[in-house]
């Protein structure tokens, strides 16, 4: 379960990271077209004049006045701006008591003991009472 959640979060941590566009086609004033994709993407609905003119057409036409075209792309970038690194670097205080405590407990968990001596060997556990319903067979139901 634990490496299922961590997967899990680090999958959402990337394509958070990767940065999704939506894209909106608007013909006319409505929409006609939306595209959920990753990065720039183009969408259209074929009535896009640009596409159908040659460039010496294109070029007249930039110099001249002409109506508004019907059709707009809008899109709206979602993506996070962390950089997951810390900008500022801290003091590090060093607490003596807590070092020469850590290292104590280190060494004592590690250490090995030559002590061989067996303290419970003689030890008996004690004598349980015996259950007197169950020996005389007497239960209330």
């Amino acid at each position: 379960m634990k490496q299922f959640s961590a997967i899990l979060l680090a999958l959402i941590v990337l394509t958070m990271n990767v940065g999704w566009t939506v894209s909106d086609h608007y013909c006319g004033g409505e929409l006609a077209k939306s595209v959920f994709a990753v990065g720039h993407a183009d969408v259209g609905c074929g009535m896009e004049s640009d596409k159908d003119m040659s460039p010496c057409e294109k070029r007249s036409n930039e110099n001249s006045f002409s109506e508004k075209e019907c059709c707009q792309n809008e899109y709206t970038i979602i993506s996070v701006e962390d950089d997951y690194n810390k900008t500022s670097i801290q003091e590090v205080v060093v607490d003596f008591t807590f070092v020469t405590a850590f290292v104590a407990t280190y060494i004592n968990l590690y250490s090995i003991n030559n002590d061989n001596s067996q303290e419970y060997v003689a030890y008996s556990p004690p004598i349980l009472n015996p259950d007197a319903q169950v020996m005389f067979q007497s239960f209330l139901i």
